[in-house]
């Protein structure tokens, strides 16, 4: 199977959400015998191990645009929420779409077209949280042209979405001006959001929850001197949960040592911030602590069964970890085994009490949360499953 795979960023420099994950399943999908090319649509490109790259002549290009239509976003797309202004959505569209198209979108039918004739024989095109509007009406033309089956993936569903939107969070939606009845298939992370990308005309639809390579992600032995640790970046919406697990803990706790990492802008009580970690610096904070936090935004906590990365990174490194409540959450690990959920500040400050008591059950639980990431939740299965769904477009 050979898949050409055009990422919205492939460089890990630029800090893209889904770069990191992006790694470990084009990894995947080479371990399993898929020839792999990637085209970045963001940034520069990156050769590796596990795939061909492609350079991408339009960088900036790109660049440009996106932050244009950030900003034209953010200032129109309150406007297409209401369904009584039907009429100034379907200009904004039109005259949006013409712009696009004139700017970026032929330059990169062009180029794509280029790569098929050079490779021959790619059987899908897989296009990775790009602007669906950039593609609008060019996927057909290449289908035909090349018989491929081409599939869009989103993997930072339900906030991707224009129904959850936010420029808080994001000034730029990838949805704005899409037509999902032009893809044979279209992946996301989110089980909630079916019915939401079946209004938007997804015909083919599947689930690939996010994963973790072992091999990366794997524990290290050093002692543990850190209670209660936290990494993420930025406040918006999860606040509350913020407050809840860290920074009342935090002030009740006084003997703890807390520490967090990352941007989080935000009172924190008790707590040592580290700023910035680097990936690789960061497995070894999670290792040495006892406690180790997900804390989910909005969204993503209350869209059934909205994965994200951290919750399996943390349990394959073996870590014995605390979250916020999240819908779905059976779907990955059990709760009360293989990971504790605190329900509001004062239970978070009892369930820390009670496994900071004991060395037996922290080990344990990071024990069976490693178990059943290796038995179920590694990129390799997200892989496998990735397969089974493009050769069921055939």
């Amino acid at each position: 199977m050979k898949i050409l795979a055009i990422c919205n960023a492939i460089d890990l420099k630029l800090k893209q959400g889904c770069t990191p994950a992006w790694w470990q399943l084009l990894k995947g999908l080479h371990e399993l015998g898929c020839d792999v090319i990637v085209v970045p649509f963001l940034g520069r490109s990156v050769e590796s191990l596990w795939w061909k790259s492609y350079e991408n002549p339009y960088a900036l290009l790109t660049s440009l645009y996106l932050k244009h239509a950030g900003t034209f976003q953010a200032k129109n797309l309150t406007v297409i929420k209401k369904k009584e202004q039907t009429y100034k959505i379907e200009t904004l569209n039109k005259s949006w779409r013409k712009y696009v198209y004139r700017a970026i979108s032929h330059k990169w039918k062009d180029y794509i077209v280029k790569i098929l004739e050079i490779e021959k024989n790619v059987d899908y095109i897989v296009i990775f949280n790009i602007p669906l509007i950039v593609f609008r009406g060019l996927i057909n033309p290449i289908r035909d042209k090349f018989g491929v089956r081409i599939v869009f993936y989103d993997g930072d569903a339900p906030v991707s979405l224009p129904k959850y939107w936010s420029p808080l969070r994001n000034p730029f939606n990838i949805y704005f001006g899409a037509n999902l009845s032009e893809f044979d298939g279209v992946i996301v992370n989110s089980k909630g959001v079916i019915p939401d990308l079946k209004e938007l005309g997804a015909l083919k639809m599947e689930v690939i929850y996010w994963g973790v390579d072992p091999e990366l992600y794997s524990p290290i032995n050093v002692e543990k001197g850190i209670d209660v640790f936290f990494y993420g970046h930025g406040k918006e919406f999860r606040e509350k949960w913020i407050y809840n697990m860290i920074t009342y803990p935090s002030k009740v706790l006084l003997n703890f040592k807390f520490m967090t990492g990352g941007k989080i802008n935000m009172e924190l009580g008790n707590t040592k911030s580290l700023g910035y970690i680097p990936i690789s610096v960061w497995r070894r904070f999670c290792c040495e602590s006892k406690i180790n936090l997900n804390i989910t935004r909005k969204h993503h906590a209350e869209v059934f069964a909205s994965s994200t990365s951290r919750i399996f990174e943390l349990a394959s490194l073996g870590c014995c970890t605390v979250s916020n409540p999240i819908n779905g959450l059976e779907e990955w690990f059990k709760a009360g085994e293989e990971i504790f959920v605190a329900k509001d500040p004062q239970e978070a400050v009892e369930l820390y009490q009670w496994l900071l008591s004991s060395d037996d059950i922290l080990l344990k639980t990071g024990s069976l949360a490693r178990q059943r990431a290796l038995k179920e939740h590694t990129f390799r299965h997200r892989a496998q499953q990735m397969i089974r769904f493009l050769r069921s477009l055939a």
